[in-house]
């Protein structure tokens, strides 16, 4: 991959959204992170009486399901990836189209632009 600088500074510091902006953003993660731990132990009491099988039981849950979490934030990222190629792919065909063998970068992004405004 291709990270310029900017990359870089979007993964470890941030977007650049207000901290409030932010805040407010990883609160609902953090939300549906803490629902997700309630259903959790909701289905440890429904299961289990002894209590160290059913915290054993919820640590294995956790490991499990954060190792699946990643696999599914992993395949959607290279969904995403293919998303984009299909549309890099798809700009130049659309110039070809047109009867333009030689394309400039500015044209290429002006038609990605186009497309991209069309799809909002």
């Amino acid at each position: 991959m291709n990270y310029n600088r900017n990359d870089e500074e979007l993964v470890f510091f941030g977007p650049g959204l207000s901290a409030n902006e932010m805040d407010t953003e990883f609160r609902k993660l953090y939300d549906s992170l803490i629902n997700y731990k309630n259903n959790i132990f909701h289905l440890i009491d429904t299961v289990c009486n002894d209590c160290e099988t059913g915290e054993r039981l919820a640590m294995n849950i956790a490991e499990r399901d954060s190792a699946l979490l990643q696999r599914l934030v992993a395949k959607e990222c290279e969904n995403r990836r293919m998303q984009r190629k299909t549309q890099k792919e798809s700009v130049l065909e659309k110039l070809r189209e047109e009867g333009k063998e030689g394309v400039s970068v500015k044209e290429i992004m002006e038609v990605r632009t186009s497309i991209l405004d069309k799809e909002d």
